[in-house]
């Protein structure tokens, strides 16, 4: 019986350090971290060629009809120049190309949000701390590139087929922060 009078005692004091306890805890109540991962450089940006065993015209009307039948929009055709140059939009832009990745985590209270995903994913929505604030973020990203497709003839009837791209990722960011009570929004391009 003693021993339960003890912890009885001391109980009013380990009351008058809550407030103390919880002051502290809201303090950092609201916490984050972002981290942005750059890409792996490839190690080769040159132009892929392949040899095929045709000759120009055949492995041209194979090129075209292939190109055609991807969803590619063909601009200039010049077949007597044997130069092919096509644009596209894929739907999904991580699919093509490597942007690095994002790694955020918020923390509201006992709540912990974290979010982990490739920079060049096409939406996304996620969370940060900006200047010790709330900021939630809608991304959405899309991808254009560019092709050029050159044929050139080679001895024994074969062709070199010689392609490389170029990609633009566009990117739109619809961001909310709290202010007080009320939440500012900022559209980004």
């Amino acid at each position: 019986m003693r021993a339960t009078s003890r912890y009885y005692h001391k109980l009013p004091a380990a009351l008058g350090l809550l407030p103390l306890v919880l002051v502290c805890v809201c303090a950092s109540c609201t916490r984050g971290a972002y981290t942005y991962t750059p890409p792996v450089p490839p190690a080769d940006l040159s132009p892929l060629s392949i040899v095929v065993a045709h000759g120009p015209d055949a492995t041209w009307e194979a090129t075209v009809a292939y190109l055609s039948g991807k969803s590619y929009d063909l601009g200039i055709v010049a077949r007597d120049s044997r130069v092919i140059h096509a644009s596209f939009t894929p739907a999904q832009p991580d699919a093509l190309i490597d942007c690095g990745s994002v790694q955020s985590w918020v923390q509201e209270y006992w709540t912990r949000c974290e979010y982990d995903f490739k920079a060049s994913t096409s939406h996304v929505k996620y969370e940060t701390m900006d200047n010790k604030k709330l900021t939630r973020s809608e991304r959405t990203a899309q991808l254009t590139g560019k092709a050029t497709v050159l044929l050139t003839p080679l001895e024994d009837g074969r062709t070199r087929i010689t392609a490389s791209a170029s990609y633009q990722l566009t990117r739109d960011f619809l961001r909310r922060q709290q202010k007080d009570s009320e939440w500012l929004t900022t559209l980004l391009s």
